[in-house]
């Protein structure tokens, strides 16, 4: 049978592994949209580029599979790019396909010309910071080439972002014949190879000393060879706010969450038992995962594992540093056997205590505690097998100081490298879809109100649930001026009924000003099955737990030489 250019794309995309298709249509990606539907992708439109990049970002790490971003030339293009921007800087799998104006159509003033003339062709089109890889295929024969390099990609065990371009006519045009579409058997990872000296190197140096483990989230799809490694080890276990639920936060080893928003038992902790070495799993120990506090280091050096080496001895440049660049999950299943066959290595001595506090129902008139609204989602959705994703904002602080994840498939926090507004309002419908499960976004009313997806989980049915924080601000800003001693700067906006607005959309929506009503009201939410809009209206007066965010920034203010 002849196949176009788009239809050969689009077939082989399948053959790939891809199941979702999620974008904004146009004129010019047109045939390589209707191409997707009959080659048997399930296609969903969105009502924003970005939003569909968000989307496809959360369903690809919720299945683990590729999942394909189609927008058309000009504004669909310049959309699209912040969801890129996050999805590139997760472990994600996402395939842009997008849409260039034809070379013998640039410069005549095209509709929504996209090219040279109109476009940064460095970045966009290229690979770089932005795509792992990047083309503009304007001959058939070049989706041959892109497969190939989508196949190259697909090896790689960390994720990536391709943007394949291509023009309107070249998606009409047919395809060689008889070529395969067939993808290529991925081969064994190089670090896989290496791996059983490393772990007797690692091994060696931790046998007869003190030591401790920090996990971040590179480490979700590794947890259970850490956790057998934390079990067999015995020594006491952080983890970063991505790496919440990788060791399970009721764990005995746990001492809790690092950097932002985490807990102070932490810190004091390492600063009375101070390990000689910490093992770093799957986290480059960055602003959001330790604010470069000094106090997360080790005596004698850091230990760190990753299959990144960019991201070794960058957080912490003066802090001796052994690198390992190997996968997580059979080094730590090799350093395991070590440890179980020798019963040797030396332990943290010092009681750990539950980083987690007891709290108790609270509320300000008719408003709702934000930490009793975290204990509520707690008890009714992360116990009851929900999986959550926090949002940017101080929705995310109170979840990552109060929730406790015993399964790092249940949580998700956004790349601090990124950390858009938008991201999980957005990317709940994507891994509501992919995944035909009710998922949770804790999110804020400034999210809310810059990107959502309400219609598009409509749509089809999406079983996505949306908490919004409402307080009619944009509260950790406002929190952070005061802490920073700013004046002049309004962070306040309308008060919105969310829920109004999703009944006026075709979701169900639920207002909550009350704390006696907030867990029939998320139980409701749970049980409807489609997409959900909780509104509670929260007290804005309890400060976040964002004391260590707030010291980083007054850190890195200061004038030079001023400590």
């Amino acid at each position: 049978m002849m196949h176009t250019a788009a239809e050969l794309l689009a077939n082989s995309l399948k053959e790939r592994g891809v199941r979702h298709a999620f974008g904004v249509s146009g004129g010019a990606i047109s045939f390589f949209w209707s191409a997707l539907g009959a080659a048997g992708v399930d296609v969903t439109h969105f009502r924003q580029e970005s939003g569909a990049a968000f989307a496809a970002c959360e369903a690809s790490i919720a299945t683990g599979e590729p999942v394909v971003v189609f927008v058309t030339s000009g504004p669909g293009l310049t959309n699209v790019l912040t969801g890129i921007y996050a999805a590139r800087h997760e472990a994600a799998r996402v395939v842009l396909v997008s849409a260039h104006t034809d070379a013998a159509m640039q410069g005549r003033h095209s509709i929504q010309e996209t090219g040279p003339r109109t476009f940064p062709q460095e970045g966009i089109f290229t690979s770089g910071a932005w795509f792992d890889y990047a083309t503009m295929v304007s001959r058939p024969e070049q989706v041959l080439d892109a497969l190939a390099e989508l196949d190259a990609l697909a090896t790689r065990p960390t994720g990536f972002v391709a943007h394949i371009s291509l023009s309107l006519s070249v998606q009409r045009l047919q395809a060689p014949a008889g070529d395969s579409v067939s993808p290529v058997t991925p081969g064994p990872h190089d670090a896989e190879v290496a791996l059983p000296g490393q772990a007797h190197e690692v091994y060696s140096l931790l046998r007869d000393k003190s030591w401790a483990i920090w996990v971040g989230g590179g480490a979700r799809a590794s947890a259970r060879p850490v956790r057998r490694l934390v079990d067999l080890a015995g020594v006491p276990t952080m983890a970063t706010p991505r790496g919440k639920g990788v060791v399970a936060e009721t764990d005995p080893h746990y001492l809790g969450v690092t950097g932002f928003a985490g807990h102070s038992s932490v810190l004091e902790f390492l600063q009375h038992s101070r390990p000689e070495y910490m093992l770093v799993l799957g986290t480059g120990m960055g602003d959001f995962a330790s604010g470069y506090h000094v106090g997360y280091a080790p005596q004698t050096a850091f230990i760190h594992v990753d299959l990144d080496n960019s991201v070794l001895r960058a957080a912490y440049p003066t802090i001796a540093t052994v690198p390992v660049v190997a996968e997580l999950g059979a080094f730590c299943e090799e350093l395991a056997r070590l440890i179980e066959d020798d019963q040797a290595v030396s332990r943290v001595a010092g009681a750990i205590a539950s980083p987690f506090e007891q709290k108790q129902a609270r509320s300000a008139g008719r408003l709702v505690d934000p930490r009793y609204l975290i204990e509520v989602i707690q008890t009714v959705l992360v116990d009851r097998g929900v999986p959550v994703m926090a949002e940017t904002g101080n929705g995310l602080a109170w979840a990552v100081n109060g929730l406790r994840i015993s399964d790092p498939t249940q949580w998700r926090a956004p790349s601090g490298l990124v950390g858009a507004m938008g991201h999980f309002a957005a990317g709940v419908v994507g891994a509501a879809l992919a995944t035909s499960r009710t998922w949770a976004a804790i999110v804020g009313d400034g999210s809310m109100l810059m990107n959502n997806e309400i219609s598009t989980a409509v749509h089809r049915a999406a079983p996505a649930i949306w908490v919004v924080l409402n307080d009619a601000r944009y509260n950790m800003c406002e929190q952070g001026a005061e802490v920073l001693g700013l004046t002049n700067v309004d962070c306040s906006m309308p008060e919105t009924d969310f829920a109004a607005a999703a009944i006026a959309l075709g979701a169900r929506g639920l207002l909550v000003d009350r704390a006696e009503d907030l867990s029939l009201a998320l139980r409701s939410a749970v049980d409807v099955g489609g997409p959900v809009v909780v509104d509670v209206r929260i007290d804005p007066l309890p400060p976040a737990p964002t004391a260590g965010r707030n010291a980083g920034l007054l850190r890195a203010s200061a004038p030079e030489g001023v400590h």
